[in-house]
């Protein structure tokens, strides 16, 4: 921990640094809304811009920063834009990968698959999005052939996975990150949760249940 630095702020930062992408805030936007602080700094973080120092005077002056959150926003604006550079290949993946149904085709196709599956319960919260399938984007990493990406454009292994979790009750969600990220790392965890993930075709890559609770 920083003495400076806000532990909130400190926690964006850190989030930012992890080692593996599909760990990382989803983007800028992200990264400022889990910023404790608020306008215009937030704006201008949210617009992928770095904050003038100035501004970050300004806004510590005038109380509307603590002074922590203020030394923590030149940090967070040195280490956004690293990330916006660090993330840009990950962001070209789904450009690169073949989506060929919408999420909402694919979340309704995962809605079928737990029905046929016949998996019990209430479903009080649910979340969808897609993810980076990691451990294919770490393989791919490491490689060192040139044209490694191109693999990306094949489906079978899928570089991009749909994530569909339900819950019996609410999802509470890590607004550092994106919503992809975090349904397709983070497994189910409460009675009668489940999550599955599907390829772009909406094939199943993926099934994890947590039994329901018997009265």
């Amino acid at each position: 921990h920083v003495q400076e630095i806000d532990p909130a702020a400190e926690r964006v930062i850190l989030r930012c640094l992890e080692r593996d992408p599909a760990d990382r805030p989803g983007t800028a936007i992200a990264v400022a809304a889990a910023l404790p602080g608020g306008d215009p700094l937030a704006d201008a973080l949210a617009a992928g811009e770095t904050p003038d120092p100035q501004l970050v005077a300004e806004a510590g002056a005038s109380g509307g920063l603590r002074p922590g959150v203020a030394v923590a926003c030149v940090a967070i604006s040195v280490v956004l834009m690293a990330f916006l550079i660090a993330s840009a290949e990950r962001f070209t993946l789904s450009s690169r990968a073949a989506l060929p149904k919408s999420p909402a085709v694919l979340a309704d196709r995962a809605r079928e698959i737990v029905e046929n599956i016949g998996h019990e319960g209430p479903v009080a919260d649910s979340l969808a999005d897609f993810g980076v399938n990691s451990p294919y984007y770490r393989h791919l990493r490491a490689s060192d052939r040139e044209n490694r990406w191109d693999a990306v454009r094949n489906a079978q292994p899928p570089m991009i996975l749909f994530g569909y979790r339900q819950d019996p009750g609410p999802i509470l969600f890590d607004s550092a990150g994106s919503i992809g990220a975090w349904v397709n790392r983070s497994p189910p965890v409460n009675p009668g949760a489940l999550r599955l993930r599907l390829d772009p075709e909406g094939r199943l890559y993926e099934f994890e249940a947590v039994p329901p609770e018997r009265a």
